[in-house]
Parts: structure tokens; C-alpha cells; sequence
């Protein structure tokens, strides 16, 4: 009885040991379709439904999909509608069992219970069950420039305070943006008490109390049906983390809750059709248990204004790798328990998961609008597409000379300092807990004809005494992933600005040769002169 084996009032420490222990007597991984955990979708965004069951026969049965009611404003005209010919039989080989599906698509936000009732030829109830899919307005992103000390941090940033300064081709910092959504609980859904509207993840505890059902009539705590998911949380001790890492395996977890491993690969999203790889229960209910869909987020650095003092739109932005943010010793090792917080792949869409039966998240095709950037399996958080990028090339500021001619004619051994190259606007997908992280890395490309720098008699800008060398203000644009809706897109206010600083320095150092007046006309002297990366120049 799932109800009954739940441990979400234990304490953490308490926790801890279960944890441990779970092997010996753990309960085995419930049916996730024998509750309703919704499919939770932005707007716009298609969601196929599948039910697989027994009772199901390809031949002599029909399939009747209704929206039963909507939580979103004006139902008669913002329900979510069938798409037209997605109602389909099939056969799932692999699992041995045969299937309904359908597939909808909802342009406002909102959530709706959807019956699948499945009838014989003489229109005998064959199997009645209810979804829940919620589509989700989206909420203006946050942005956060991680810090060493941060969870996510690690020694090796280029700012390791946190407060975007940089040296001019140091170390890359990492930019975290975090994508929440708003459901609204408009009409009959009044009733729960709950407010006109609920933000996840944060709401989805509350949301489950409200809202979770169970098959089985003896579980009295049918909300803890909705724990389906690890949080991102560093435990001091691994044993009180409830899904980390198998060793050898950067894709495999174990499920201390049920005393097993995930199948391997357990790549995301949440499907109840692939449980074996993404029910991933930790023993409790919390935020980290809302399955958050994938939004697009647009990471971009705003292009220098070419006014003639303007130093901004330096530095680039690369790809995370979430596995290695997320591991114990922040190098992704896949040693046994070293990493946490999964999933560290998921399905773009959902349904290119490589099962039959695979559900959620549809709509690989777009003909007139972007649709999805990427199509199948996609690494949290590699860069999806880049929009813009730097080219770089050469500024009016001399760096140095290959050779000395006599005459200075030529220009072909003159090497000159750069503009700054590489990606300006980037795009990534969030995980399911609505996170997305990129880098930022100042480079040596800097507007040097915008310092104001002098000029001396062989060509070279003089950078003594120039501290800030450039700027960047950085921004993530959160937007509807698959069509475009009514709603815009939502942009992180304010900027995050990052500084690059220089390091250039030039200077003469001198002393006595020795004592006594024969050494008086005489001094050693040292040259000292380091470029704005700190390394010093030399033949």
C-alpha cells in the first residue's frame, strides 16, 4: 500500500538512515499512472497523453478524449483542444502491452483534468482515467552570478566573489538563471482555496494536497503519490541524499527510497511511462518534485553602442555541463555517489524518447515559427543554438612588431590588439528544477580604440595606468519554447554587469653597482613590463 510506506515526516538525520537501510525493506516503485501527477507544459506547447493497460485491445474498441473543465480565464475559449487525428491504438513491443494516446495543446495557461474512457463495440466502459496537464505562463527569470561559496560555486571561477570583476583573460565565471511559471486557478478551481493563481515549483506541494488522487482506496495521504523527483540540494553526508550517483555511470542513480538503481540511462523529462529511468522518489514533497518543463532561455550580452567612449559587449558565453556543477567534487566523476540532482540529460521533446509509449511534451515539427532548437537527446546545459556571435579583428592599438624595418612602411609585421570575438547570444534549455547556467569569459578582445589611451612614437597604445578595460551587461530572455503566444517574453531586470580589469604595468627599477665612488656613474637597471593578462612580455 504506497500510502502507508511514505517516511516525509522523518528528520533529516533520521532520513539519512532510512536512506541507508532501504535495501532491506524497501517498498517496490509504485505505478506512477495509478495516481495523476500532471504533465506540466508552457503555453503553446502540445502534450500527448498515453495510457497503457491490459484491458486495452487493438481491434473492436474506441477512445473518446474529453477536456472535463479548465482553470484558466475564459474556458469557452481557452480550454485545451484534441488535436484532430492524434487519438491512436498501438501496440508498445518492448513492454508487451497496448496503448491509447492523444495528444493537446493549450495556447493559454491553465490546468484540466482529461478523461480517457476506452469502450467496447457495444459501448461498455472498457477503462476510464483521468489526466491532469497544466500549462504554465511563464515568470521573468532570475539571474545570479555564481559565487565560490555558492552551492553550485567552485574554486576555479574567475570572479570567485561573486561580483562579476574580472581579469582581462582570466578564468570563466558561470551565469545561473532560474524559470518559474504561473498556474492560474481561476473558475471551479476557486474551490481549492489556493489563491486565483499558484507559482511552481514552489506551489507544488500544495498543489498536491489539493488536487492527487490514488488507486488505492487505503492510501490516506494520496498527495505523497506526487514525490516523483530528487531535489538539488548538498547534503553534508551522501547517505542523506535520497538519488546520487552509481559508479561507473555518469547516467545511472541509485533510488535509496526503493532500494534499487534507475535503469541505465535514466534521462529526463518525468514520463509514468518510463518509470524505470525517471521516477526518481526521494521521500518527500517538495518543490523539487514539480516535473518543470524545458523553457528556452536566450543568454546574451548587449552589443557595444559604437559611441566613441563605449567599452561594453566584452568577453563571450560557452556551455555548462551540469554534471560536473552538480557533483560532490565538482569534476563530474562518475564515482560512486559523487553525482547528485539529476537528470543530467532529458528528451527535447519529450515524446523523442526512445519509446513507443514515450508521453508529455510533443511537437517535433514547426514549419512557419522556431519550434524546438534541438530534437531528441539534449545535454543539460549545452548551448542549443548560438543567435549572434563577436568576429573579432584588429584595432588601432599596436600590440607589437615581428621585425624592425628601416622604414616604416609596411604594415604585414604589425600585430594589433582585438575587438572581442566569440558568442554573443546563446540559447540553452532549462532542467526539470527550471535551472539553466552558462559561462562568461572576459578574453583578451577589448574596444582599445574607446579607452583613450595614448599613443607613443612607435605605434603602441600606452595602457599604463588604464584600469577597467571593458564591461558587459548580460541579460536572459525566458520564452515559450515551441509556438509563439499572446504572452511576451519575459527578460531578467536588472543586468548582470561584469567588469573586466587590466593588468598591464611597465616600470624601471634601479640600484647602486656597488660601494665607493667608482661605482657612483654606474646603476643596474630592470626593466619590468607584464601585458593586461598579467604575463609579461618578452623576445
Amino acid at each position: 500500500m504506497h500510502g502507508l510506506v511514505r517516511r516525509a515526516a522523518l528528520p533529516l538525520a533520521l532520513l539519512g538512515a532510512a536512506f541507508a537501510a532501504a535495501p532491506a525493506g524497501a517498498a517496490p516503485p509504485p505505478d506512477p499512472q495509478t495516481s495523476n501527477v500532471p504533465y506540466l507544459a508552457w503555453r503553446g506547447e502540445h502534450v500527448r497523453l498515453v495510457k497503457c493497460d491490459s484491458s486495452i485491445a487493438l481491434t473492436g474498441q474506441t477512445a473518446d478524449v474529453l477536456v472535463e473543465d479548465w482553470s484558466g480565464a475564459d474556458p469557452a475559449r481557452s480550454m485545451p483542444a484534441v488535436v484532430a487525428g492524434s487519438v491512436k491504438f498501438f501496440n508498445d513491443d518492448a513492454r508487451g502491452v497496448n496503448c491509447v494516446r492523444a495528444t493537446l495543446v493549450a495556447v493559454k495557461a491553465g490546468i484540466a483534468p482529461i478523461k480517457l474512457i476506452v469502450s467496447d463495440a457495444a459501448g461498455n466502459q472498457v477503462l476510464t482515467h483521468q489526466f491532469q496537464a497544466a500549462w504554465l505562463n511563464l515568470n521573468t527569470p532570475s539571474i545570479h552570478e555564481v559565487a565560490a561559496t555558492d552551492q553550485t560555486g567552485d574554486p576555479w571561477l574567475g570572479d570567485p566573489a561573486g561580483d562579476g570583476n574580472f581579469v582581462a583573460g582570466g578564468r570563466s565565471g558561470r551565469i545561473q538563471v532560474m524559470v518559474t511559471g504561473n498556474l492560474p486557478l481561476l473558475g471551479n478551481y476557486a474551490e481549492l482555496g489556493l489563491g486565483p493563481a499558484i507559482n511552481l515549483p514552489a506551489g507544488w506541494s500544495s498543489l498536491a494536497h489539493a488536487l492527487a488522487t490514488d488507486a488505492n482506496a487505503l492510501d490516506q495521504t494520496p498527495w505523497l503519490r506526487w514525490d516523483i523527483h530528487d531535489d538539488d540540494v548538498l547534503y553534508p553526508l551522501a547517505t542523506q541524499d535520497g538519488v546520487d550517483g552509481v559508479a561507473g555511470n555518469p547516467f545511472q542513480f541509485y533510488r535509496k527510497f526503493f532500494g534499487d538503481t534507475t535503469s541505465n540511462p535514466a534521462d529526463g523529462p518525468f514520463d509514468p511511462q518510463r518509470p524505470d529511468a525517471t521516477l526518481l522518489s526521494d521521500g518527500k514533497l517538495d518543490a523539487g518534485d514539480a516535473p518543470m518543463p524545458a523553457a528556452r532561455v536566450d543568454v546574451a550580452i548587449a552589443p557595444n553602442s559604437g559611441a566613441p567612449t563605449d567599452i561594453s559587449g566584452v568577453g563571450y558565453l560557452g556551455n555548462v555541463q551540469k554534471q560536473r556543477v552538480y557533483s560532490r567534487d565538482r569534476t563530474g566523476a562518475a564515482t560512486d555517489h559523487n553525482i547528485y540532482a539529476p537528470f543530467n540529460r532529458q528528451y527535447i521533446p519529450a515524446t523523442t524518447a526512445p519509446s513507443p509509449s514515450a508521453s508529455g511534451i510533443d511537437g517535433q515539427a514547426a514549419n512557419n515559427f522556431n519550434g524546438f532548437l534541438v530534437n531528441g537527446l539534449y545535454t543539460n546545459w549545452d548551448v542549443a543554438t548560438v543567435l549572434t556571435q563577436a568576429l573579432g579583428g584588429n584595432t588601432n592599438c599596436l600590440l607589437r612588431r615581428n621585425s624592425t624595418p628601416l622604414l616604416d612602411l609596411v604594415q604585414w609585421d604589425k600585430v594589433f590588439r582585438q575587438l572581442p570575438s566569440g558568442n554573443q547570444n546563446v540559447v540553452v534549455y532549462t532542467d526539470e528544477h527550471g535551472e539553466a547556467q552558462v559561462t562568461y569569459t572576459p578574453g583578451t578582445g577589448m574596444f582599445f580604440d574607446n579607452l583613450g589611451a595614448l599613443m607613443n612614437d612607435n605605434g603602441g597604445c600606452d595602457l599604463q595606468g588604464i584600469d577597467v578595460l571593458g564591461r558587459s551587461n548580460i541579460t536572459a530572455t525566458a520564452r515559450y519554447p515551441y509556438q509563439p503566444v499572446t504572452d511576451p517574453a519575459k527578460v531578467s531586470a536588472p543586468p548582470l554587469v561584469k567588469t573586466v580589469h587590466s593588468l598591464f604595468t611597465k616600470n624601471l627599477t634601479y640600484w647602486p653597482k656597488g660601494p665607493g665612488p667608482e661605482n657612483d656613474v654606474a646603476r643596474i637597471v630592470v626593466a619590468h613590463a607584464q601585458d593586461i593578462t598579467g604575463v609579461g612580455f618578452g623576445h
